[in-house]
């Protein structure tokens, strides 16, 4: 979609500039059915990392550590 430049990689920086792509491209974050990221604590937190922020605002974006692809 993006390459895009961030100030820092906090969760809170992540999520806005990811949203700001998808609002950009008319897609809504609602409709996110999966998330994919690397093992880095600040992606995959259960509780305060990026994939935990995206379900709080689509319950059905379900994360999966990217080697996952190779099940």
């Amino acid at each position: 979609m993006d390459i895009v430049h961030v100030k820092d990689t906090t969760v809170s920086t992540l999520k806005e500039e990811i949203s700001f792509v998808l609002s950009h491209h008319n897609l809504d974050v609602q409709n996110i059915m999966g998330q994919w990221y690397d093992g880095a604590s600040n992606m995959r937190g259960e509780w305060n990392g990026l994939q935990a922020l995206f379900i709080n605002d689509c319950p059905y974006a379900y994360y999966l550590h990217y080697l996952a692809h190779k099940l």
